[in-house]
């Protein structure tokens, strides 16, 4: 038996839990998104900018547009460019180690 057979056979409660918790969790976030969709649409109707109840706190937010820069155009268009930016303006941001799952 291997290494990998015996952390599944290990863990297989685990892994069903997990497959469990994500269609549960998909469920939640559809309601939430359906829930919000009413609450956004009666809010715009009556021109509400804030509710603030025993249960919730709501801020309207509006519609906005925002600019940005290409940097994968750049990349591929202009290389001389894109590395005098990067080295001018660049940051390095370093991101915690994590598991990628998709349940079936």
């Amino acid at each position: 038996m291997g290494e990998l057979t015996r952390f599944e056979q290990k863990n297989l409660q685990l892994f069903r839990d997990l497959q469990e918790l994500a269609v549960r969790k998909k469920e939640i976030e559809e309601a939430e998104k359906d829930i919000k969709e009413k609450l956004l649409i009666g809010m715009e109707n009556n021109n509400l900018i804030s509710i603030d109840n025993d249960f919730v706190r709501i801020n309207y937010i509006a519609s906005s547009s925002s600019e940005t820069i290409n940097t994968s155009e750049i990349r591929s268009k202009d290389p001389a460019l894109y590395n005098e930016l990067l080295g001018k303006f660049g940051k390095v941001t370093i991101r915690k180690p994590y598991i990628k799952i998709a349940a079936k």
